[in-house]
This record gives structure tokens, C-alpha cells and sequence, in this order.
């Protein structure tokens, strides 16, 4: 699948969150989208490198950053997917890469503005609340996935239109100058 139908998800995965993946998955799949998701395989590989490829190999991303509060009382809360979500922006922002700079995410959480107490940096983004109910986020995730395929329709639809006229101006252009050499005097 081509890099404008892939999708890298970064989202818990605890046994609670999996109502939300299982409809997360299933709205990819049926939009026609390749979800990519990180997995543990073995302690000998770094999972960070990992995470990088599938985030260059993504046009699109989704983060969910719901789940940053603790389990038990006296544990440290976890940070990975604000921690992933980072490196997909930066490889948006301070990449060279032309494909990469046109990424596109979408940044869930569970409630509005509850990620404005533990990453308030991202504010003036459109963070997507899913109340932690399953049909709200298929919608939102439908939503933002149908908006980005509308505009990649747009783009494919003009692409012969902009193909075939810079080829009229080229073939222009090759007459015009064949006709000036032949002219020349």
C-alpha cells in the first residue's frame, strides 16, 4: 500500500483501551487505509527506531493521548504516546523530506481540554475528544480520514489536468524555440 494509505497509530494498549482500538482498526480497514502500529518483538531491538520508520512511512497519524494518568496510586504516570506524537510532528517540522513535511495528524484524547494539564504545548492544534466512547471516535476518526481522501481526490483529479498542460506549455515552448532556431539568421 502506497504511503498516502498508511496510517501509524500510536494509542495504549491496556486491555480497557482495546473498545476503543478494535473500532479504531476496523474504521481504518474500511476506509481503505493500512494501520501501522508499533509492537514490542524483542528486548534486543530498540522500539524508537522502529517507531521512526513507521512514522516516515505514514502520511497519517493518530495519537491518542488519553491515557497518562496512573494505574496505581504512587506509580509514575506513562508518556509514550506524547513522546511519539512528538517525534511525528518534529519529523514533520524538521524533516528535508518533502513527503514528510505534508504529514497529516489527528490527535485524540478523552476529554476537550484535558490535555492542556500535562502538555499544554500543543494548544492551537485540533485535539478530537472521544469521552472514551467508541462511536464517538469512529466518527471523529471518519470525519478527519473522508476530509483527508476529499482532498486527495481533488489532488489526483487536477494531477492529469496539470499534467497535461504542463505538457501543452513544454510542447509550446519546443516549437517556439525550434522555430526561432530555424529563423535565426
Amino acid at each position: 500500500m502506497s504511503f498516502h494509505r498508511k496510517v501509524f497509530i500510536n494509542c495504549p494498549f491496556d486491555p480497557a483501551y482495546r473498545t476503543l482500538l478494535q473500532p479504531l482498526l476496523f474504521t481504518i480497514l474500511y476506509l481503505d487505509f493500512a494501520p501501522l502500529i508499533c509492537e514490542t518483538e524483542s528486548s534486543g531491538n530498540i522500539r524508537v527506531k522502529k517507531i521512526i520508520r513507521l512514522i516516515r512511512a505514514s502520511k497519517y497519524s493518530i495519537h491518542d493521548i488519553s491515557r497518562n494518568e496512573t494505574v496505581v496510586a504512587g506509580d509514575l504516570p506513562r508518556f509514550n504516546m506524547p513522546y511519539e506524537m512528538g517525534l511525528d510532528i518534529g519529523c514533520q517540522t524538521f524533516t528535508g523530506i518533502r513527503k514528510l513535511k505534508g504529514k497529516r495528524c489527528l490527535i485524540l484524547e478523552r476529554d476537550q481540554y484535558r490535555y492542556q494539564q500535562f502538555i499544554s504545548d500543543i494548544s492551537g492544534q485540533d485535539i478530537k475528544s472521544h469521552n472514551n466512547d467508541p462511536e464517538i471516535l469512529i466518527r471523529k476518526l471518519r470525519d478527519d480520514l473522508v476530509q483527508y481522501v476529499y482532498i486527495l481526490n481533488i489532488i489526483n483529479l487536477r494531477k492529469p489536468f496539470l499534467e497535461e498542460s504542463t505538457e501543452n506549455r513544454k510542447n509550446n515552448n519546443q516549437e517556439e524555440f525550434a522555430n526561432s532556431i530555424l529563423n535565426f539568421r
